[in-house]
């Protein structure tokens, strides 16, 4: 992998904040990529394309069940 195949920082500043974790957009080979990061210095943020954000919308009770169940109260 190249640094340049990654243009995070090119393409914006956050966007905008949910439950304490930044969100932005970016490009991965010219494709949309989605960024969350927990704080603004977060070294390893979480990011995805849109075939993943698809998927992911498509099955978001599923994820919600899963937090649930093994969330610590």
């Amino acid at each position: 992998m190249v640094a340049d195949d990654f243009d995070f920082g090119k393409s914006g500043e956050p966007e905008g904040e949910d439950n304490g974790a930044l969100v932005s957009e970016t490009t991965y080979k010219g494709k949309p990529v989605l960024v969350l990061k927990r704080t603004p210095e977060d070294k390893y943020p979480f990011s995805m394309g849109l075939g993943k954000c698809r998927l992911a919308a498509e099955n978001i009770q599923v994820i919600e069940n899963f937090i649930k169940k093994y969330d610590k109260q």
